[in-house]
């Protein structure tokens, strides 16, 4: 899917998260905030981003395209999983590094709609899995209220 062309069109750099390092900051505590800050402040930064994580990045057509290198890929970096979130954050639709609104519509895509940990504008500190039942509740109402007014428009028409 990231190397669909026009997905591709819309995306920026692919990197893969370093697993240690998300896990580590997952202790609740004043220096995993402030480091959770700073990571936050340079990966909003793309050429800071770009040159920090050059090793980390990966390029969906190569892989794809070399069957060694995409099980390389896998082998070298298959590890446990963490809750990755914030790589399509909520936001304003002239926030340049926003990719959903407040009600989970993806920017410029109609009928789309991200619902998940990945819209968090910045990574929680806590478990995650009441923060997406609740993040889940809201853009359900969001959805059953477009519904509704989408439904009565057409039944008034």
């Amino acid at each position: 899917m990231l190397a669909d062309p026009i997905v591709a069109a819309l995306r920026r750099q692919i990197f893969f998260p370093n697993g240690r390092l998300v896990a580590s900051l997952s202790q609740r505590n004043a220096w995993n905030g402030f480091r959770a800050w700073a990571i936050a402040t340079v990966l909003d930064r793309a050429p800071l981003r770009r040159t920090l994580l050059a090793q980390s990045r990966i390029d969906p057509e190569r892989l794809l395209a070399d069957e060694k290198a995409l099980r390389d890929f896998v082998r070298r970096c298959a590890q446990l999983q963490y809750h990755v979130c914030g790589t399509c954050r909520m936001g304003r639709a002239d926030d340049a590094d926003a990719v959903v609104d407040s009600a989970g519509r993806v920017h410029g895509i109609e009928a789309l709609r991200v619902v998940d940990a990945s819209i968090f504008p910045t990574v929680p500190r806590g478990y995650t899995h009441f923060i997406v039942l609740m993040a889940a509740e809201k853009m359900a109402d969001a959805i059953k209220l477009d519904w509704r007014a989408d439904r009565s428009a057409a039944q008034s028409a």
